[in-house]
């Protein structure tokens, strides 16, 4: 039986990104469009149905080649890039500009998307920027090489696309329309699987224990409770201290032989990283209730910690694995082996690929914005969330949504 993939008239430019996919992956796919539906969809087997541009491209890149966790990683994270970063924002915004000067960056160092050659990929990615006006895209020289390629590649179907934003809006909202019982009486209807919940080991900082971090992230627990379980791991060095109110406060490793730290200062001391690094390991080996972990939220020094962890992680020299990784008020340690660390992964061209989400406030001034930022360009596609805050971890207002939005993905990839 043929794979169908039936959408609506106005769904046409998510389904053309589809058939250009398979057609670029040698997979015969049937289209159907049709009224009588109101989303993108791929009909595998009668009773099998992929929902969504994104997960359609996906399933179609991966059964064109058995693809390595890395190369996988990758598409995951241009997809995540695509939905939260190019689909949501209108021409002309700051947003778009930002996003389309993040394409520009890495095209500037890689011809392709994901690989020396044009792939599937460079027309998931790129396929939703042939909408654009064309002086949008003019003032980035690669970018705008590139996607004359993407549309030559991607012929008849980007010959037939709607112009307007890049959006997958109408997606969006169709699937969020209410279902008339009348006009679904003897339809199909799609059952929804429920997702379980994310297993995330949390990482405290500086000066906290599992525990402390744990009361701490009341407000976030609640936020994000219907999308995972968070674990705590309590770090294996007890910071010395003779007040009676700095007791029981630990750290990942010292900067100092005194057993300070300082994550500011130039140090070839990493007393006690070594054993802070196999606390981890164990740790994500262990699992919860039988089960591995999915991930890792970090904060401070122990997203330094999570961050090299993900560069140990990406060169195969970590004991151990996690699909994601949150950042809170990360950075790169200044221990200069540390650094040496990630350099050396920039020196082999490579970056890490799993997916990351890098928070930070404008006002830290325990590990300033700048800090955080220098981090970014180690990772191959980091969603950021910037707030206006300190050094915490914010739960509430308008930044909230960014850490629901990013789990959520993380659920429909991995649970």
């Amino acid at each position: 039986m043929s794979q169908v993939l039936k959408f609506p008239a106005k769904l046409q430019n998510q389904a053309f990104k589809c058939l250009a996919v398979a057609n670029a992956t040698k997979t015969k796919v049937e289209a159907d469009k049709s009224e009588n539906c109101h989303k993108v969809s791929l009909t595998i087997e009668p009773g099998v149905e992929i929902i969504g541009s994104g997960p359609i491209c996906k399933y179609l890149i991966d059964i064109e080649s058995s693809l390595d966790l890395n190369a996988q990683s990758v598409v995951i994270q241009w997809i995540s890039f695509v939905d939260s970063e190019l689909s949501p924002y209108p021409p002309g915004s700051k947003q778009m500009a930002k996003s389309l000067g993040c394409l520009e960056g890495a095209l500037s160092k890689n011809k392709y998307i994901s690989s020396s050659n044009f792939s599937a990929v460079d027309i998931l990615v790129g396929f939703p920027l042939l909408s654009l006006p064309p002086q949008v895209c003019s003032p980035y020289p690669n970018l705008s090489t590139w996607l004359a390629e993407v549309r030559k590649e991607a012929k008849p179907f980007s010959e037939q696309l709607l112009t307007g934003k890049p959006s997958e809006q109408g997606e969006k909202t169709a699937n969020k329309s209410k279902k008339d019982g009348k006009a679904n009486k003897g339809k199909v209807v799609e059952k929804k699987i429920a997702l379980r919940k994310l297993r995330i080991l949390c990482i405290h900082g500086y000066r906290q224990n599992g525990k402390t971090f744990r009361e701490k992230l009341g407000s976030f627990r609640k936020l994000v409770g219907k999308h995972a379980e968070l674990e705590f791991v309590t770090a294996p060095h007890i910071i010395p201290s003779d007040n009676p109110e700095e007791q029981d406060q630990y750290g990942w490793w010292f900067s100092q032989s005194s057993k300070s730290f300082d994550a500011h200062e130039d140090s070839t001391c990493e007393l006690g990283f070594s054993e802070s690094v196999r606390t981890v390991e164990e740790a994500l080996e262990k699992g919860v209730d039988g089960a591995q972990y999915d991930g890792v939220f970090a904060f401070s020094q122990g997203a330094a910690l999570a961050a090299h962890l993900c560069v140990l992680q990406q060169t195969g020299k970590l004991n151990s694995s996690f699909k994601f990784c949150i950042l809170v008020a990360g950075f790169v340690s200044r221990t200069l082996q540390h650094r040496a660390t990630f350099e050396g992964l920039q020196e082999a061209g490579e970056s890490v690929s799993i997916p990351t989400l890098h928070v930070f406030g404008d006002t830290d001034k325990v590990i300033e914005k700048e800090m955080s930022e220098d981090l970014l360009q180690f990772f191959a596609s980091p969603d950021v969330i910037g707030h206006l805050g300190g050094h915490f971890v914010p739960a509430t207002g308008e930044h909230k949504k960014g850490f629901n939005v990013f789990l959520e993905k993380m659920q429909q990839l991995y649970s």
